[in-house]
């Protein structure tokens, strides 16, 4: 429903908001995915330091 709003911009308006809509909306489906996935990952590889430091340091690696 948010979407149909773009339908009412104006078309350089719509071409300037454009990237960064997408790179937002990619960046929420990417970190949802990897948030959701954090569960799965204690299962399996237990509930210990070595888990959350392995999860740091992807974030690091992730945003650097």
């Amino acid at each position: 429903m948010v979407g149909s709003i773009t339908l009412l911009l104006k078309a350089s308006t719509l071409q300037r908001i454009l990237l960064p809509l997408v790179a937002f909306a990619a960046g929420s489906l990417i970190g949802g995915a990897f948030f959701h996935m954090i569960p799965a990952g204690l299962d399996a590889f237990g509930n210990n330091t070595w888990f959350f430091a392995w999860l740091l340091l992807g974030f690091c690696v992730f945003l650097h």
